[in-house]
């Protein structure tokens, strides 16, 4: 009876996927998600493997937790989905599928900044803030208190847009507020 208990109150999510921070910096199953600039020190430079590797772990989450409300719908409502992305983790190469325009947006860096790889990437960001805001506005719909730490608005969270690459505190800030959203809709979802 003890072992049963105990099985019955693991949460899957959170014991997988171990969501902190570490200074500046939001961190996913110790991969910290962010960058500053050069002039913070040597302890504050994060090569973009780990940030890949964070996105990566932050896609695999949202996908699970995501199919996870779908297999939950009550019968006769409409099963849960993404509206506008559908999430592709895939490790430190995840992507997510722009539905509308069937365009792959990918979620990682793999070096020398083109116009059309950034553009991409700060793109694939905004549809990762996207498909959080639709899990959240789901639980919403079945509990009007919820309410997420963090406002989402088009590409910005807490008033920080997500594809500021080019101011790195703001955008580390940004990144960190989307792994404190993400940990809460673990822990909402473990309540269910």
């Amino acid at each position: 009876q003890v072992k049963a208990y105990h099985l019955k109150r693991t949460n899957i999510f959170n014991d997988s996927f171990f969501i902190w921070h570490l200074g500046p910096f939001a961190t996913i199953n110790g991969n910290r998600l962010g960058r500053l600039p050069t002039s913070a020190g040597p302890q504050n430079q994060v090569d973009y493997p780990e940030i890949n590797a964070a996105w990566g772990c932050a896609a695999l989450l949202l996908h699970l937790i995501g199919a996870y409300h779908a297999s939950k719908t009550p019968k006769g409502q409409e099963r849960f989905a993404f509206k506008e992305y559908s999430i592709r983790p895939r490790g430190s190469n995840s992507t997510l599928m722009h539905k509308p325009k069937n365009k792959v947006k990918e979620l990682f860096y793999t070096g020398g900044w083109t116009i059309f790889s950034k553009r991409n990437y700060m793109d694939a960001m905004h549809g990762f803030l996207s498909c959080v805001q639709d899990l959240y506005l789901h639980i919403q719909s079945a509990d009007p208190s919820a309410r997420v730490p963090y406002e989402i608005h088009d590409d910005c969270i807490g008033g920080i847009s997500i594809k500021n690459l080019g101011d790195l505190p703001s955008w580390t800030e940004a990144c960190k507020y989307t792994l404190t959203n993400l940990k809460w809709l673990v822990a909402w979802t473990a309540k269910t």
